[in-house]
């Protein structure tokens, strides 16, 4: 205490002494503020919170600077989507329908015709409304789902979503997947990019991965049938105050069609609908059901990094592995 009662003291002093000097008051604030990090930087150094905290901490930060004005100077890659007059007036009037009824319900037979275009390449699409609350409907930039035609990839991927960054939480989604994808769980590919749709910039969209077959070979798994528990039932119960619809959801696999037309893929789907129902209804374990370990990482992350919305059951997705017989 004597210590820091004496270097307080000396500050006392020397503050004295320029104001009798009468030096202007914008010095003088400098200067006392100059001593005031003087000496919390004596203390720190005295308390070994410097070496301890501080040091490391501004060591680890020191490029923060350099990152955000290499984000400042940046530009997202640009996707340019086109649509004619008709396709783009079904997609205003199915907004306008969604709005009015408090809840999008979108299916197949709303897609319309589309082109993209990103970097010098160009391919056939079809696109339709997505979302299914009316967040992602509000102002200008509709969130979309975007279906690549003819056998065409876009960024490597076949089927994709566009959307407001601010639904997915703005920068957390892409730390989200990049933490799963760490952990060697299976996530989406997820980016930013700069959307001009027929002429008119949009703005910054996050693009998120849809499932399907290039999300499993593209993080080098077996090819195998993805499930999930039918969330209608949820929207429907939603709108009318019902009750918690889980328990009667149906387990659907992504891409039905495709399934039902191979044998391989059927066989897979009975056994993950065997899996997924059996532990519904408390007759199988998590063990012998889910690659638990994998399961863990995912919860933990989700836990981690606030993201629990990933965690509700109408919006989890499960893989089953061919190769383990898990989920």
């Amino acid at each position: 205490m004597l210590v820091h009662d004496r270097d307080a003291a000396l500050l006392a002093g020397l503050l004295s002494g320029l104001a009798r000097r009468r030096l202007p008051l914008v010095v003088l604030a400098l200067v006392a503020w100059g001593l005031a990090c003087l000496g919390a930087g004596i203390a720190l150094e005295r308390s070994g919170a410097w070496e301890e905290v501080v040091l490391p901490a501004a060591l680890k930060n020191v490029r923060l600077p350099v990152h955000a004005v290499r984000g400042w100077l940046s530009d997202p890659e640009e996707l340019v989507l086109d649509l004619d007059h008709e396709a783009y007036q079904r997609l205003a009037f199915q907004r306008e329908q969604a709005l009015a009824a408090g809840v999008l319900s979108a299916g197949e037979d709303d897609f319309v015709p589309a082109a993209i275009r990103i970097g010098e390449g160009r391919v056939r699409a079809a696109v339709r409304l997505k979302g299914d609350r009316l967040d992602h409907l509000e102002g200008s930039k509709w969130s979309l789902r975007v279906r690549v035609k003819g056998g065409e990839t876009v960024l490597g991927m076949r089927q994709f979503s566009l959307q407001h960054p601010g639904l997915r939480s703005y920068a957390d989604e892409w730390l989200f997947h990049r933490a799963l994808a760490r952990e060697d769980v299976l996530g989406l590919r997820y980016r930013f990019v700069s959307v001009i749709l027929n002429g008119r910039r949009l703005g910054v969209y996050a693009l998120e991965e849809h499932l399907d077959r290039t999300l499993v070979e593209h993080q080098r798994r077996r090819e195998g049938v993805i499930v999930r528990f039918d969330e209608t039932l949820n929207w429907v119960h939603l709108s009318t105050d019902g009750a918690d619809s889980f328990a009667r959801a149906a387990v659907d696999p992504f891409h039905g069609e495709e399934v039902a037309a191979r044998e391989e893929l059927a066989a897979q789907f009975r056994t993950a609908h065997t899996l997924l129902e059996g532990y519904r209804q408390g007759r199988l374990s998590a063990s012998q059901v889910f690659d638990v370990e994998r399961l863990a990482r995912f919860y933990a992350l989700t836990d981690l990094l606030g993201a629990g919305h990933a965690a509700r059951w109408a919006n989890q997705r499960f893989y089953y592995n061919p190769v383990t017989a898990r989920l």
